[in-house]
Order: C-alpha cells, then sequence, then structure tokens
C-alpha cells in the first residue's frame, strides 16, 4: 500500500483475507481504514508481524465495512506494519486505505 492511494473493490466471501504492507515514517499518526461496499469487514494491523484476527497489535471490528485503525505518533514506528483485512460475512466493493 502506498500512503493515501486506496486499494478499492475489494470483494469476498465469509472468512476471506486479504494482506497488505506498507511503509511508516517514525512519529507521524498512522490511521488505517476501510471504508465503502456492503457486508462485514474486520481490519488489523501489526508492525513488523503479519496479524490474524486472534493475534494482532491493532484492530477494529465494527459491524459493517467501516472500519478505522488509528496508531498515535508517540506509538508509531518507522518500518514494515501489515494490515488484515478479514471477511466477517460475505462483502463487496470494500475501500482500505492508509494515511501518514
Amino acid at each position: 500500500m502506498r500512503n493515501r492511494v486506496p486499494v478499492t473493490g475489494m470483494n469476498g466471501g465469509a472468512g476471506s483475507q486479504w494482506l497488505y504492507r506498507f511503509e511508516a515514517a517514525p512519529g507521524r499518526l498512522i490511521s488505517i481504514m476501510s471504508y465503502g461496499g456492503q457486508g462485514d469487514v474486520s481490519v488489523y494491523a501489526g508492525f513488523d508481524r503479519v496479524p490474524t484476527a486472534s493475534a494482532h497489535q491493532y484492530g477494529s471490528r465494527r459491524p459493517g465495512t467501516v472500519e478505522t485503525i488509528r496508531i498515535a505518533p508517540a506509538e508509531a514506528r518507522a518500518g514494515t506494519y501489515y494490515v488484515l483485512v478479514v471477511g466477517e460475512t460475505p462483502f463487496s466493493g470494500v475501500n482500505l486505505q492508509v494515511r501518514q
């Protein structure tokens, strides 16, 4: 993923997973957002490790497709963050974006 460039049109069934990664700069707010489309997804993130639904550093599990993870500047580290989108129910047209 690239900063402020959305991944668009994700589709999948319940239990399907989409994995992404991005390089972060230190000391700047990181916002990871999913939005749009239909269905229900959860979003998980981890620094320097691939997250899972049961083992992750950050996560958002609200009903629907709008999920937000915010990593405070004091906590944000330089390096690779991994982002996992998991279908809780079938979903379509979901977008994902990271901003830093």
